[in-house]
């Protein structure tokens, strides 16, 4: 005759012992933390009425507004060549312009709002050619980016990025460094872009 007894133990498992031989059952227990449609709206509720009462004691919901988003992006519309030097390079054709600073008739960018902007410019040329320009605020040079195909009669590609501090009304474009016959800049393969950090 065999003897069977079940051992429980605070809900880790069951024993199950008989003469000859031990059998562990071991159980897994998960809590399930189940939120109903009715528990969201009631939370939902609760937190409208807690910002209702705190903009009329005065308080200004900046936390969950967002502010605005200033970024633009854009392209040679044309290959540029033969520029005369310190000429607004044009990139004309814009895929991004959230705020609306970026003008792709003259090429410059104006703040909308005062802030810290970040901008990165890359120029791309042809064998044989060169492109040597700046970045400019209000007309004074802030940074420099030169590509040259000439020296390895190759395609060639150059970026460079500037962070600059902007009041409202300030203006960014990039511009010629030098002018000839061998400056070049490649259509769709320029591009400027920016955006408030």
């Amino acid at each position: 005759m065999k003897l069977y007894m079940w051992c429980h133990s605070a809900g880790l498992g069951s024993i199950m012992v008989s003469p000859h031989k031990m059998i562990f059952i071991v159980f897994l227990i998960m809590p399930i933390d189940v939120h109903t449609k009715e528990d969201n709206l009631d939370f939902i509720g609760k937190y409208d009425k807690q910002r209702t009462i705190c903009r009329k004691m005065g308080f200004e919901d900046k936390g969950c507004k967002r502010n605005g988003i200033i970024a633009f992006h854009a392209r040679t519309s044309s290959a540029l060549q033969n520029v005369a030097r310190y000429a607004v390079v044009v990139f004309g054709k814009a895929t991004l312009n959230t705020g609306g600073g970026y003008d792709t008739s003259t090429g410059k960018f104006t703040a909308p709002e005062g802030g810290t902007y970040s901008f990165t410019w890359t120029i791309a040329t042809v064998a044989g050619k060169y492109f040597a320009t700046d970045i400019v605020i209000n007309g004074r040079m802030i940074g420099y980016n030169h590509v040259n195909g000439g020296t390895y009669k190759n395609y060639e590609t150059a970026s460079a990025t500037a962070i600059i501090n902007m009041e409202k009304g300030d203006k960014v474009w990039i511009r010629a460094r030098d002018s000839g016959k061998t400056t070049y800049a490649y259509k769709d393969r320029c591009s400027f872009s920016g955006f408030r950090l």
